[in-house]
């Protein structure tokens, strides 16, 4: 049993520079409460001067870094904003919201959540994330610059304000004949380093014997630059996956043509466009004992993500891969 959802909202309107990393560790009350997600909403206020070529979403390219730790050394959350862009896509099956960026002066905001819960799952308070485990949580935000806006900076400038928004309940204080609880661990999401796949074929997934994943979400890119995320036009460049381990093949070949299915049955209603996306569910049925454990019999074990061959000849091919799963508590 828990009490009704409340919102609170710890951080409004502070602003953080260009560039800056900025770290929040005593706002957030540690007194029992249950996290279900945690809202953060970037507002650009734009003077645009000579500055041409807006990038559209370019208020979750800004998001550079966004990191969540705890007291017991747990680093639940790892990911740009635009990783969150897309496993809002999946998790909502709506756009986070946002204002398109345009040549113009004004303010353009980019709504994006943290969720500690899925809503695939038939059981949500599962991962709730309780705070009664811990004397501190630390966010952390690394910001980018205009030129995550603005193709063209030019003389443009902006200036970034901040608003958390968290989405809690309280804990009963006194429970009676307390259920035992089944699991006892937390989301972990997290962002891998991007890649080109005609000279890396292949990406290694974390084998712990702590770590479950729930499912991944590819996103191919040409035009990209090297080693920046989410960099370039999305693209359906591979023409196959390949999930295994050393014991079995989890994806065999999957065709481009299941993922388009794949990524219409989740996303299809937001009306985003989809181009680019690789999306497996392992935990389809919505149990989290369906998740892919990524630990081996007694040991670790090697996971590969393998690309397919390319399809045509791409400039500067790049993909990035968004995990999302389950680790258990410290």
């Amino acid at each position: 049993m828990r009490f009704s959802q409340e919102i609170a909202c710890p951080v409004k309107g502070e602003t953080i520079a260009p560039g800056q990393v900025k770290t929040y560790r005593d706002i957030f009350p540690m007194s029992g409460e249950s996290w279900e997600r945690l809202r953060l909403v970037l507002h650009n206020t734009v003077t645009i001067g000579t500055g041409d070529v807006a990038i559209p979403l370019g208020g979750f390219q800004m998001l550079k870094g966004i990191n969540l730790r705890t007291s017991r050394n747990e680093h639940p959350v790892s990911i740009p904003g635009m990783g969150l862009y897309y496993l809002n896509l999946f998790d909502k099956k709506i756009k986070p919201f946002y204002d398109v960026i345009a040549k113009a002066n004004g303010e353009y905001l980019a709504a994006i959540d943290i969720p500690f819960v899925f809503n695939f799952m038939s059981y949500a308070d599962d991962l709730l994330l309780q705070t009664k485990r811990y004397s501190h949580l630390e966010l952390e935000l690394a910001l980018g610059t205009i030129a995550d806006l603005y193709g063209t900076p030019g003389t443009a400038s902006v200036v970034p304000t901040f608003d958390i928004i968290l989405s809690r309940s309280k804990n009963p204080f006194l429970e009676e004949k307390k259920e035992a609880k089944k699991f006892e661990a937390t989301a972990f999401i997290r962002k891998l380093a991007p890649f080109n796949p005609v000279t890396q074929p292949y990406i290694l997934i974390e084998s712990a014997q702590d770590l479950a994943l729930f499912g991944f979400i590819a996103v191919a890119h040409s035009g990209a630059t090297a080693g920046v995320s989410f960099s370039g036009t999305p693209a359906d460049i591979l023409d196959s996956l390949t999930f295994k381990d050393p014991l079995l093949t989890y994806i065999q070949s999957a065709p481009l043509s299941h993922f388009k299915a794949e990524r219409q049955k989740y996303m299809g209603n937001s009306g985003a466009v989809l181009t680019g996306i690789y999306l497996h569910l392992f935990s389809e049925d919505g149990s989290i004992l369906s998740a892919y454990g990524t630990y081996g019999v007694n040991a670790t074990k090697e996971i590969r993500l393998e690309m397919g061959s390319i399809i045509g000849a791409p400039a500067n091919p790049q993909v990035d891969v968004i995990l999302f799963g389950m680790r258990a508590l410290r």
